[in-house]
């Protein structure tokens, strides 16, 4: 059950999340009353669309990106080694994947319990992510698309 401290500071984090892309001159969407934004960013290749929301209950900055295609059948198996290669050694944040559907999530999240975090944070949240994301989009985009074999799979990840 959320008290209203808690949902207090998760309001206060909201605002520095805001606070931070509206710094960046990032024009982003706003849902104040989930507390969550979607930006969209341009990497090098395809566009990385961020969602970022503050969990009141849990007292956690969320940030996730999906893949923009999903894996096809065949590939889902040598995904989950793209994907495992991909995560080994990530210090921050990590990519998730349900092998069932084919579907990828960049996710890295943060806590706030009792305490407030600054926006350098957040800044330190999307500079990392919109990194690691544009590191691999493409290169998971490739081993699909390609239909690589397990061998061909870990030595390009890496």
């Amino acid at each position: 059950m959320t008290d209203a401290n808690q949902l207090k500071l998760a309001k206060t984090e909201y605002m520095l999340l805001c606070d931070m892309l509206d710094k960046r001159n990032w024009h982003y969407d706003k849902d104040d009353a989930n507390l969550c934004i979607n930006v969209v960013v341009t990497g090098d290749d395809l566009p990385m669309k961020l969602t970022v929301r503050i969990d009141v209950e849990r007292q956690l900055v969320v940030l996730h990106s999906s893949m923009p295609f999903e894996v096809a059948a065949d590939m889902r198996i040598p995904m989950a080694v793209a994907v495992s290669c991909a995560n080994h050694g990530m210090v921050d944040g990590c990519f998730d994947y349900d092998s069932d559907d084919g579907h990828i999530v960049f996710r890295m999240t943060a806590s706030f319990k009792g305490s407030l975090i600054s926006g350098e944070v957040f800044d330190y949240m999307v500079d990392v992510s919109c990194s690691t994301i544009d590191d691999y989009n493409d290169k998971f985009f490739m081993v699909t698309s390609q239909k690589m074999s397990i061998d061909k799979i870990t030595e390009y990840i890496k």
